[in-house]
């Protein structure tokens, strides 16, 4: 897999290449200097929408280095709006991140895309030997359509007030531990809420023992 960097101010961006539009991509933001301890897979609500996790990565930086997941180019939504082709993102998503858990690897999903790293959890802890450290979702107050597999491995749901998980089905997500972290003003949390996020991603990446 080739990477082509991309300076950015403070840290350094490669892109995989090459791009098609049918392709998922990863974006690698990482430190110029200092090496990273933890890598945080990022994957947004909807394929127009990777920018909005650069702001999360910059605060992370330099102890957590992110790959943002962008998809298809092509519009990945339904009519209903929830998330078309959501196999094969998975299994793109699946066979990209293969190649990147040299670091303890964690996932984070804001809105529609918390289903897609759920999924995409579900598949690495099944065929491969490392489960994420943990899998937070953001904003996404749906139950999981997650039926066929239990995390082996923590979940984190990062909620504002109007989109609160139902603890029982999302407990069911995982044999581990279960959190809901929820903020009165959080409906925006990306926005609203990002330092408070950077510090509870890393509080739980540094507690969370390594398998």
């Amino acid at each position: 897999m080739s990477y082509q960097r991309e300076p950015a101010g403070e840290w350094n961006v490669w892109m995989c290449e090459p791009i098609a539009d049918r392709d998922v991509e990863l974006i690698r933001i990482a430190g110029p200097m200092q090496p990273a301890a933890f890598r945080l897979a990022c994957f947004p609500h909807a394929a127009d929408s990777s920018g909005a996790l650069w702001h999360l990565a910059r605060q992370l930086l330099p102890s957590v280095e992110v790959l943002a997941v962008r998809y298809p180019r092509h519009d990945v939504r339904d009519a209903d709006g929830t998330m078309g082709d959501l196999d094969e993102v998975v299994s793109e998503s699946v066979r990209l991140l293969r190649g990147w858990t040299d670091l303890p690897l964690a996932l984070f999903g804001h809105r529609s895309g918390g289903e897609i790293a759920l999924r995409v959890a579900g598949r690495l802890e099944q065929e491969t030997d490392i489960a994420p450290r943990c899998t937070f979702v953001a904003n996404w107050g749906a139950s999981p359509k997650f039926e066929t597999v239990r995390l082996r491995s923590p979940v984190v749901a990062l909620a504002g007030a109007t989109d609160v998980p139902a603890q029982p089905q999302w407990r069911a997500c995982t044999r581990d531990r279960f959190e809901v972290e929820a903020w009165v003003d959080g409906g925006r949390l990306l926005e609203n809420r990002c330092a408070d996020i950077v510090n509870l991603i890393h509080d739980q990446l540094i507690s969370t023992p390594i398998e």
